[in-house]
């Protein structure tokens, strides 16, 4: 299936924003984009590759013209370690009056507790992604956030020289092993 690639899975999720809705999105994606609060908790979860929302009004008509969508539908999409079930559960705990917030808007959304018809909801407006590529499909972003704050440490080693004694260099090596040990 396309939607994984090693440790790595996407969705895209695309839903018909009801009445008015538009216009609550435009409101709440200032704000997203302006108060970094209103994003931090996600930005927090270390298991998010991506993520993006956006409305679309118009498309693309065969023809070349844009075609107006009425209603707009909703687009979300985003890349993550583990499965969309978790993936959505976790913000649902996490981050509630956010989710409601972002899915309110669109048509039949049944709400996130229970879960259940929330997970129906989801799968139901799931779209199968045609194409997916990972830099490093063995790896979870936990594990290449780790791997970058090793070689920042790594890369504070002194550089062997001449100059340098082997002891001097054994008490950097000895610190980089103590700054870095959690995440080797």
């Amino acid at each position: 299936m396309s939607d994984h690639d090693g440790q790595a899975t996407a969705v895209s999720i695309i839903v018909k924003v009801r009445r008015f809705g538009s216009l609550w999105y435009q409101t709440l994606f200032l704000g997203a984009r302006n108060v970094g609060w209103v994003t931090a908790p996600m930005r927090a979860q270390q298991f998010i590759h991506f993520c993006h929302w956006m409305v679309l009004s118009e498309i693309p008509g065969q023809d070349g013209r844009k075609e107006h969508l009425d209603p707009p539908v909703l687009w979300f999409e985003s890349n993550y370690d583990g499965d969309v079930v978790r993936y959505m559960d976790t913000f649902a705990r996490v981050i509630p009056w956010r989710m409601r917030a972002a899915w309110t808007p669109t048509e039949q959304f049944p709400g996130m507790f229970p879960p259940e018809p929330f997970h129906r909801w989801t799968a139901d407006n799931a779209y199968e992604t045609t194409h997916y590529w990972s830099a490093y499909p063995d790896a979870t972003t936990r594990d290449v956030g780790r791997a970058l704050r090793v070689q920042a440490t790594f890369d504070r080693l002194p550089t062997p020289t001449a100059t340098t004694t082997p002891s001097e260099f054994d008490g950097a090596w000895q610190a980089f092993l103590a700054e870095a040990h959690a995440d080797l």
